[in-house]
């Protein structure tokens, strides 16, 4: 059964404060996400299927608009939330290099299958990445 997927755009307000030198200003910050719902898509259920994936959608994007606000750089003294990075980095990081491990491994005992287990690692070093090159482009701060 096919499941419906809603593609949104909105800005958030919020407020920045570094945890470095501890600079405040309020903030605006543009976020475009989507969520898939669900309900499974059928003549009866689709209104509903609809709503679910616009509600998903949304918790998406304020967790989004948070998660850019925390790893934006302080215009006021250029550092970025140190727990912001740790948190980026365990997400990241700790499991490119499980993934990294297990290829090692696999690619032993099962060529293909260790070669997708070390695209997923690289995936995930990538991912980090573009996470913190991409941060704050979406974020206008009111200073």
């Amino acid at each position: 059964m096919d499941r419906i997927a809603v593609t949104k755009s909105a800005d958030f307000r919020g407020r920045f404060k570094c945890t470095e030198c501890g600079f405040s200003c309020g903030a605006k910050i543009h976020i475009d996400g989507g969520g898939t719902g669900t309900i499974p898509v059928t003549e009866e259920t689709v209104d509903r299927a609809v709503r679910e994936a616009e509600r998903i959608a949304d918790r998406n994007m304020e967790q989004d608009s948070r998660d850019a606000l925390k790893l934006v750089r302080c215009p006021k003294c250029g550092k970025r939330s140190r727990k912001a990075l740790v948190e980026l980095a365990v997400w990241t990081i700790g499991p490119s290099i499980f993934f990294a491990g297990l290829a090692y491994w696999m690619i032993f005992i099962f060529v293909p299958i260790g070669f997708a287990v070390a695209l997923a690692s690289a995936g995930m070093l990538l991912l980090g990445f573009r996470t913190l090159t991409r941060a704050g482009s979406n974020v206008t701060l009111e200073t």
